[in-house]
């Protein structure tokens, strides 16, 4: 049996878990309380996967084996105390993504001072010759993952 995966969050981290999700062949459905940008539903409705925006179904969220907080959902969040009472194992995707990896994983997430840490962390990696995944990334709003993958 696939364990049901329930994505908290539909911003960009929470459309990479989703896309993790279907990589590795686990159902998931994502959920978020506010609206989801246009374009962005058009790609999870083109990958197959459920989504709803504007509130939580709650027996939808209980029925799931596996919680994935993305970053920018409070922890008071009602959703969370339901998966709680339900004894549902709830994670951020930081974890989810490393549960699926056997690289090493420098990640670096936050409200402040994501471009600026990673930017070092490339540095850093690079001059010590270690092979990162991408330069460090601009304008982006959720946390950015350089990783150097076990050969």
């Amino acid at each position: 049996m696939s364990t049901q995966v329930t994505i908290l969050g539909a911003g960009e981290s929470g459309e990479g878990a989703a896309k993790l999700c279907l990589s590795l062949g686990l159902p998931c459905r994502v959920t978020d309380a506010g609206s989801i940008a246009p374009d962005r539903a058009v790609r999870l409705t083109e990958m197959g996967i459920e989504f709803e925006e504007g509130g939580h179904n709650r027996d939808a969220l209980t029925a799931s084996d596996l919680l994935v907080k993305s970053p920018g959902v409070p922890s008071t969040a009602p959703p969370l105390q339901w998966a709680k009472d339900a004894g549902i194992e709830v994670i951020g995707e930081l974890e989810f993504a490393a549960r699926h990896t056997t690289g090493r994983i420098a990640a670096v997430t936050g409200t402040n001072g994501k471009t600026t840490t990673t930017g070092l962390l490339h540095h850093l990696l690079e001059t010590g010759g270690l092979p990162v995944s991408s330069p460090p990334a601009r304008n982006r709003r959720t946390g950015h993952w350089l990783r150097r993958q076990h050969r």
